[in-house]
């Protein structure tokens, strides 16, 4: 199973939940800065999507986690070097979800 979501804004991004199963089902975000990948239950907490990043996920569909729920967020209050980033186009005052994975069920 494979899905891929490009941020529409630039924002940071809040792991609510991140369980996947480890090494086999992976959390790519891909900027220009090239590729960085998410498994096991350490997710992308606090990684900074510029618009028109893409966050792509895979799994193989052979064991069930808990999967994940990503949001993004304007600024991040518990990381205090990242509050001092200005940029246009950030989110507004409320987060928005920009992508959660159901888990996949085994046949």
């Amino acid at each position: 199973s494979r899905c891929q979501i490009r941020a529409e804004r630039n924002t940071f991004l809040e792991v609510l939940s991140f369980s996947t199963e480890e090494a086999w089902d992976e959390l790519t975000l891909v900027n220009a800065s090239g590729m960085t990948s998410f498994s096991g239950t350490v997710g992308p907490e606090g990684q900074f999507l510029h618009a028109g990043d893409t966050i792509l996920f895979a799994s193989d569909a052979s064991t069930s986690r808990g999967g994940f729920e990503i949001c993004g967020v304007d600024e991040l209050s518990s990381a205090p070097e990242y509050q001092e980033v200005e940029e246009e186009g950030w989110l507004d005052s409320e987060s928005e979800v920009l992508g959660t994975d159901e888990p996949t069920r085994e046949s």
